[in-house]
């Protein structure tokens, strides 16, 4: 009975050991911008009216203005930028991780960079490294 109990443990320990080695897939960037819609919504709408998303800018306007914003989006501005700027990297590593998957299995499509994903995402077998890369950038 004890040999039992213990078992078990020991398999979900190996359960969460082998959850916590996968690699986390990237919050996307309609999350993040959510996140911010709702923690600084008020405040953009105030001090950032007009200004586009693109080129920083929003970033930059609730930077100018930090003083005047209200906490919650103060303490979270930084936080969803920050994760906006690990999605576009883990996308952009994408290819570099992946790069001689992509010259064996998507010759083809080379000059195509949404075609090389969609052509590695059907690849049957890939490297753990590319694969990785295409978690982390929540291709999957």
């Amino acid at each position: 009975m004890y040999g039992l109990i213990v078992c078990v443990i020991a398999s979900l320990s190996f359960v969460t050991l082998a959850q916590a080695q996968q690699p986390a897939p990237s919050v996307s960037f309609t999350e993040s911008l959510d996140m911010l819609a709702v923690a600084c919504g008020k405040d953009i709408d105030t001090h950032c009216a007009g200004v586009n998303l693109g080129s920083n800018r929003l970033k930059n306007c609730l930077s100018r203005n930090q003083a005047t914003l209200t906490a919650v989006c103060r303490d979270t501005y930084g936080k969803v930028f920050s994760l906006i700027d690990k999605r576009a990297q883990a996308r952009n590593s994408v290819l570099k991780h992946c790069e001689s998957e992509a010259r064996k299995l998507c010759a083809v499509v080379q000059k195509d960079n949404g075609a090389v994903i969609e052509c590695l995402l059907s690849a049957k077998r890939i490297g753990w490294r590319c694969s990785q890369a295409i978690t982390e950038a929540n291709f999957r």
